[in-house]
């Protein structure tokens, strides 16, 4: 009898064993490297913004990779612009700009596949697309986590960023500091083929008054 409950406590010890090892993975919400959020389902659609050539279908394979991404100040995005603790205006839109190294070792006679530029439809002011050609090309995804507001994500492949009309009414609220993580990843025809790569640490600006 004694034996028998043996075998029986065993099996459920390794089954509560593997459940609480998948919640501790799975919900935690950052990974090993501090301050460096890769967990969570891909954000509501009108939270993000698109630029250049990047889609809605590009940037759900570049969400799933970001657990994977590598701390690399080389390759990843080196933003210029606001410059790190500067103060910046709510009187008018700002530019998000940066630096990112694009050299990559391509097939003899390869190129980077042009994508469309007119938005399928809008949702708020986010941009969506479908049925689009896959990308190949660098693409940047940014989190703007205010104090004070709701975060915005940009995914793009151009190498700045200004808010629109629309974005910049909600983004004139913010006060105080706005935090900026970067990435930054190659695709090809949609599939992540260098990368993700990330800063070795957060950028951040403040939305003041003046």
């Amino acid at each position: 009898m004694r034996a028998h409950r043996l075998r029986v406590r065993l099996p459920l010890f390794f089954l509560a064993l593997v459940a609480a090892t998948f919640v501790r993975c799975g919900s935690g919400g950052k990974d090993d490297t501090e301050g460096k959020v890769c967990e969570g389902a891909l954000p509501d659609e009108r939270r993000i913004v698109y630029g250049g050539d990047a889609s809605d279908e590009a940037i759900e394979r570049v969400w799933d990779k970001r657990c994977e991404a590598k701390e690399d100040p080389d390759w990843a995005p080196r933003i210029a612009s606001p410059a790190l603790d500067e103060e910046v205006s709510v009187d008018q839109p700002f530019t998000l700009s940066w630096d990112q190294r694009t050299t990559l070792r391509l097939s003899p006679g390869e190129a980077p596949v042009p994508g469309p530029t007119t938005p399928w439809i809008s949702f708020g002011f986010a941009e969506a697309y479908a049925h689009l050609p896959p990308v190949t090309d660098w693409v940047q995804l940014f989190e703007l986590r205010p104090e004070n507001g709701e975060p915005l994500w940009v995914f793009t492949t151009e190498r700045s960023w200004t808010p629109d009309a629309v974005v910049w009414r909600e983004i004139k609220e913010w006060r105080g500091r706005v935090e900026v993580r970067a990435l930054a990843a190659y695709l090809r025809k949609n599939v992540v083929d260098e990368g993700p790569y990330v800063p070795t640490s957060v950028h951040s600006f403040r939305m003041v008054e003046k």
